[in-house]
């Protein structure tokens, strides 16, 4: 029964990391971390961060870049410009716990494992005038990416 549920656990976290969180334009308020957040750094800075499971960097990328549009748009701003753009990995150590058999003092089972999974955050800063080249349209910018990328109703 004890190998049955051990089992059972291992499945569903398989599940979890097979895509199912993280691949999905999604907030990170999870227990894995996944998805996006932002930090405000001044009255119109945000660093906005994506972090995903089972996808490329690329889409890590873009989601990154569709969580300034929309928050953008959520502020009350029109563009935004890109100040710094950081690209990494971040890993997770998974255990699933294993039995112990207190008559004969033996431990089995169990296992642990690393979960690696891209990470992209930008700095960025909202603007109501689009003023130079690199100024970024967040109504624009968000129709393009919500066509092409998963993102709930």
């Amino acid at each position: 029964m004890r190998t049955l549920s051990r089992n059972l656990i291992f499945v569903a976290v398989a599940i979890l990391f097979s895509g199912c969180i993280g691949s999905d334009y999604t907030s990170a308020d999870n227990p894995w971390k996944l998805g996006y957040s932002e930090v405000q750094l001044n009255q119109n800075v945000y660093r906005v961060s994506y972090a995903g499971y089972g996808i490329p960097q690329s889409a890590c990328d873009e989601f990154a870049l569709m969580r300034a549009a929309e928050l953008t748009r959520e502020k009350g701003f029109k563009y935004f410009m890109l100040i710094n753009e950081r690209l990494s990995s971040s890993s997770q150590i998974m255990s699933i716990p294993g039995t112990y058999n207190a008559s004969t003092g033996v431990y089995s089972g169990g296992s642990i494992f690393s979960a690696n999974y891209p990470v992209s955050s930008i700095t960025i800063e909202m603007l109501n005038v689009a003023g130079a080249s690199n100024v970024l349209d967040a109504d624009m910018i968000w129709n393009s990416l919500k066509s092409r990328l998963t993102v709930p109703k």
